[in-house]
């Protein structure tokens, strides 16, 4: 089952999911993570970084 929109999510699951859109001006430089370490573009990276790192576990 995939979710493809917040509403249908909202219907399942009873909880809205909160996204940013992100802004074409978040991605002119690429070491977002080094210059804005508190960034939202940074949280999410380390965030997936971190899932991936997770998931491969043996």
């Amino acid at each position: 089952m995939y979710f493809t929109t917040k509403y249908y999510s909202k219907d399942v699951t009873e909880v809205a999911l909160k996204l940013k859109q992100f802004e074409r001006k978040d991605f002119e430089n690429i070491f977002v993570v080094q210059n804005d370490p508190k960034s939202p573009i940074s949280e999410a990276f380390r965030t997936l970084r971190t899932n991936i790192k997770f998931s491969s576990l043996d």
